[in-house]
């Protein structure tokens, strides 16, 4: 298993670069990823821009034969 960070200190908005993700997973032989992020809010519920993320994640993946296993949202509060 392999972790990567892609994007840090965006506190307001969903930077998930689906290129680059696909880049990284191609390049280290991977068939299969997970993104997780976190809600600083402690809103363990998926936004919008997180949902259109997924779908563009699925998307590409699939067009390259690879697995997306998940897109999993992190928070402090329980």
């Amino acid at each position: 298993m392999r972790r990567a960070t892609l994007t840090e200190d965006a506190v307001d908005r969903s930077l998930l670069p689906v290129r680059d993700v696909l880049a990284l997973v191609l390049a280290t032989d991977g068939t299969a990823f997970g993104v997780a992020h976190n809600h600083p809010t402690g809103r363990v519920e998926p936004s919008e821009p997180d949902r259109r993320a997924t779908a563009r994640l699925a998307a590409g993946t699939e067009a390259v034969g690879l697995r997306f296993l998940d897109h999993v949202v992190v928070t402090d509060r329980e």
